[in-house]
């Protein structure tokens, strides 16, 4: 399969966009949205201040990092494995979709509790929610590039002819 210039180079924006915006929600979850109070962790993006909320976001964007790099090692390497990239990728973006959509749900119920009941830092707790919901888009528009291309070589792909027998 041959990738087009032009959508490996978008592939690879969408995948460094993706990384950028991993690497923005840990650094705003662990100086902004999580402090440490007499030996107990609080999160802010938690309507109780209960710390998993933070945990698991941190979770959620660790993942996202090592996706991020996984799908940039196979944009890479992409012509030396024969088309099997090109699955990869298209596994890559249908799982980061997936996990981001499913953050971002999550973070949509807790962003509104918290905000709901005043909880402080609030600007940094609906960066983290938009931040997540736009990963959530470029996984999607990867997953429709990844779709595209493949439906693209299939569709055009001319089957060869093997013979068992010779006449």
């Amino acid at each position: 399969m041959r990738r087009t210039n032009v959508k490996a180079a978008i592939e690879v924006l969408l995948n460094i966009f993706c990384l950028v915006s991993a690497a923005t929600m840990l650094i705003l979850v662990r100086t902004t949205l999580q402090a440490n109070f007499s030996g107990s962790s609080v999160c802010y993006l938690s309507s109780t201040n209960d710390a998993s909320p933070c945990s698991k976001v941190f979770g959620l964007a660790l993942v996202s990092c090592a996706l991020s790099m996984l799908l940039a090692l196979f944009q890479f390497i992409h012509c030396k494995l024969c088309g099997i990239a090109f699955i990869l990728d298209f596994a890559i973006a249908v799982s980061g979709t997936i996990w981001w959509v499913a953050g971002s749900l999550f973070l949509e119920q807790q962003v509104a509790k918290a905000n709901a009941v005043k909880v402080g830092n609030q600007s940094s707790r609906d960066a983290v929610y938009v931040l997540s919901i736009v990963s959530a888009l470029s996984y999607m528009l990867s997953l429709a590039l990844t779709s595209y291309a493949l439906f693209k070589e299939c569709v055009t792909r001319k089957p060869q002819m093997q013979h068992d027998f010779e006449v």
